[in-house]
């Protein structure tokens, strides 16, 4: 009887290690997948925007990546100028820098800053060539 499960044992022992022999190594040599990273600052957002000459608004902005720049996002409705004006930012981390830009005869530059997944602080001046508005808005994913 003991001869016998000694057997059991010593079988049961080595089918384990041949089925664990036969698990596959991690040999996967391919590269992590890219992700961009101007993906986090892609969609549509809320913007509700603190302006010293025309006090709070809120509006939607929508995100999206430049095609020929793999840095650069552009924003449209920035400053709530209208969908068909465009403005661009160049990505780096969780940061986006608006350099001085004309748009609708308005020069707008600014910081904004990702602090969650669906949130971004934004500081930025609109200068109309009478007037310097100094801005901050908050964006938050639709």
């Amino acid at each position: 009887m003991k001869k016998n499960l000694l057997y059991s044992a010593l079988s049961l022992l080595i089918l384990t290690i041949g089925f664990y022999s036969c698990q596959p190594d991690n040999t996967n040599n391919d590269p992590a997948p890219i992700v961009d990273p101007r993906e986090q600052f892609v969609g549509y957002w809320n913007c509700t925007e603190q302006s010293k000459i025309h006090g709070t608004a809120s509006f939607t902005i929508n995100i999206y990546k430049d095609s020929t720049n793999t840095s650069y996002i552009r924003l449209t409705n920035f400053y709530q100028l209208g969908q068909d004006q465009v403005i661009s930012g160049l990505t780096a981390g969780n940061n986006i820098t608006v350099n001085a830009q004309t748009i609708c005869s308005c020069v707008i530059n600014g910081t904004g800053n990702l602090q969650t997944s669906t949130k971004i602080n934004w500081n930025y001046t609109v200068n109309d060539l009478a007037d310097i508005d100094t801005c901050t808005a908050v964006f938050t994913k639709q």
